[in-house]
């Protein structure tokens, strides 16, 4: 059966910047979601569209479909989606031959479905029009040179043969919401031409790789790329290689991670590559976020009573809170009678012990960070009985301090490891309080003979002083002689009596998989005194982790919400399986959930009962948490 491609023209009335927002909104509904990629819409902005809105709907049709009868729904249909007034005429190819944009669309057609969430952002602006709303924003001068940077660099490869490339990497400091920025590295290549498409795709590494769409369009990588405690990208790994993959691709990429990870990043060959582009948000300057608090009140009609230590107290208060401080004090403000147009300062930033991180003599000890941690009842009590023993005994009096880490992923191991070695520096246990050494069988084990020993030494002597982590050390036993990794136990087990007491080794990984180790290597088992349980997350607690990320990103979870979302992960915890990632199952949904609450209504933070609702109800998520490993469909 041979297929044909149809295109259909409808004009409507001028419509504001609004509007056409709203209509792209609802296309990605309607449009976005097929199982099939044979349906497009978008703006159109040829000769036609003088003082009126156009748009084209390019529908791929079997030609046993192409009669009049179906040409007459479709056109009731459109005129259904733009409204009555709406004129929708079929039209030739011939009229959009000389549209870029259109002819991207028609070829993307022949692609499957993109993997992702598919998000159409229309707009007609300059690349004038996009420097001057980035240019206004408050602060963020590195992001706003970076984008100046950027818009040389396109200027400059136009002429080009070869496609230059074009990915970025959106390096966040603030630990807020990156999408207005990564809105505005779109919008800055839809209006330079580099993306023919009106649309972007957000989705995960692996959702990125298996989109085999291979056209100008732009594609948002929602990934974590640590792969370790301090956000080291490995090469060799499944992420590399689906980078490499996926670079052969003309269409553009865009990701972001923390200012931390990337000083690991940028030295890795295959995502600096891959990345060519960094641009920086950094927190703004004091000075800027009272700008930004004032502008922010001023949006609800209010102005904001001076203090002398504003400047001060926003130093080390985040920009990612200041919208949701005032957005709440105006709330509470608007509720009473008289209201009054005026804001203090301190109703809206009400400061709480430890609020401002880094002020001074304000920095949490690392025991009360620990404390603070969701969960790990055991191994905080087991922390306290090393120190109190310590102070009671003195130090000499400990034994060796090297521990085995043992639960499923997301249940923390790297996190208190972290927090360990601080606390054990604090107590005077540790000499360096900020050394902590990650590796794993890569980092140990070499592929040639004789060279394994000396790669194990020398990283045990590189984390003398602090904490050696090893994660997923049950790697280095393969229960195979002739494997290598023999040789890192024996040289570890070794260093670990040598220097007793001048480092601590912790090794971590599943339960099962780790006594399987240990019941094989009795000389490993005789240097470890301390054996840790990380528990998985009950439901309660991964409510509690839910709202933390929350309070970091600045949203307010509704109580209906909340009982919600305790209710269904009550659900899966009851129901987990091997896919259950603890911390990370929570974040996983709490990424999904920013999604849907921005889609709903993007200028607030509140998180809505709904908002749960519909993240859970997505076939990734149930497949995801409550099929057990693929065998039995568990619903809710």
């Amino acid at each position: 059966m041979n297929e044909s491609v149809e295109f259909y023209l409808i004009e409507t009335k001028a419509l504001t910047e609004e509007e056409i927002s709203y209509y792209a909104e609802k296309a990605g509904v309607i449009y976005g979601c097929s199982r099939y990629n044979r349906e497009l819409l978008m703006p159109y902005y040829g000769a036609e569209a003088k003082d009126k809105s156009c748009f084209v709907c390019i529908k791929q049709e079997d030609d046993d479909d192409t009669d009049e009868h179906t040409i007459n729904n479709t056109v009731q249909e459109l005129k259904a989606f733009f409204g009555r007034d709406a004129v929708v005429t079929k039209a030739d190819y011939l009229s959009f031959q000389d549209d870029p944009q259109i002819r991207n669309a028609q070829r993307t057609l022949s692609f499957p479905t993109p993997r992702g969430r598919r998000r159409f952002r229309w707009h007609k602006k300059t690349v004038d029009d996009v420097l001057a709303k980035v240019n206004a924003l408050t602060g963020f001068e590195e992001f706003k040179s970076g984008l100046e940077r950027l818009r040389i660099y396109i200027e400059n490869t136009k002429s080009w043969k070869k496609r230059p490339k074009y990915n970025v990497v959106i390096v966040d400091d603030t630990k807020g919401d990156v999408t207005p920025f990564v809105d505005a590295v779109y919008d800055l290549y839809l209006s330079s031409g580099v993306i023919l498409a009106p649309e972007f795709i957000s989705g995960c590494l692996e959702e990125a790789s298996g989109t085999v769409v291979d056209s100008a369009f732009f594609y948002s990588i929602v990934e974590n790329w640590g792969c370790g405690a301090f956000g080291r990208f490995r090469s060799r790994t499944p992420q590399s290689s689906q980078l490499r993959e996926i670079s052969k691709r003309s269409s553009v990429y865009i990701t972001s991670t923390s200012a931390e990870s990337y000083e690991f990043l940028k030295d890795d060959s295959d995502f600096a590559s891959f990345f060519p582009f960094a641009l920086y948000v950094k927190e703004p300057a004091a000075k800027e976020k009272l700008a930004y608090l004032q502008k922010e009140a001023a949006e609800f009609g209010f102005s904001v009573q001076a203090a002398e230590n504003a400047e001060k107290v926003l130093a080390s208060y985040p920009i990612t809170k200041i919208k949701t401080a005032v957005s709440l004090a105006a709330y509470k403000r608007l509720s009473e009678i008289p209201s009054g147009n005026t804001l203090s300062f301190d109703e809206i930033i009400k400061l709480k012990p430890n609020a401002c991180q880094g002020a001074g003599n304000d920095r949490k000890s690392a025991q009360e960070e620990l404390d603070e941690l969701v969960g790990l009842d055991s191994v905080k009590k087991r922390v306290r009985e090393i120190i109190a023993f310590a102070k009671a005994r003195g130090t000499d009096a400990l034994p060796t301090l090297h521990m085995v880490f043992k639960g499923n992923p997301g249940t923390g191991k790297s996190t208190a490891a972290r927090i360990i070695g601080r606390i054990f520096a604090e107590s005077g246990l540790l000499k360096d309080e900020g050394k902590f050494i990650e590796a794993d069988r890569n980092k140990l084990v070499s592929v040639y003979l004789g060279g394994t020993a000396e790669r194990t030494h020398s990283v045990v002597e590189e984390a003398l002083g602090g904490i050696l982590f090893i994660d997923e050390a049950y790697s280095l036993y393969a229960g195979d002689r002739r494997d290598y990794g023999s040789e890192a136990i024996a040289t570890l087990v070794k260093m670990m009596e040598d220097h007793r007491k001048e480092f601590v080794c912790i090794l971590a990984g599943y339960t099962k998989e780790m006594d399987s180790m240990l019941n094989m290597n009795p000389g490993l088992r005789g240097r470890v005194q301390f054996y840790l349980d990380f528990e998985d997350y009950n439901a309660r607690e991964m409510t509690q982790i839910f709202e933390k990320m929350c309070s970091e990103n600045s949203y307010v979870i509704e109580e209906r919400a909340r009982a919600r979302l305790n209710n269904e992960f009550e659900k899966i915890y009851k129901n987990r399986n091997s896919n259950f990632a603890n911390g990370r199952t929570v974040r996983n949904i709490f990424e999904r959930v920013k999604m849907k609450q921005a889609l709903r209504i993007s200028d607030s933070d509140i998180i809505a009962e709904r908002d749960i609702a519909d993240a859970l109800e997505e076939r990734d998520i149930v497949r995801q948490l409550f099929e057990a490993d693929r065998k039995q469909a568990i619903g809710f």
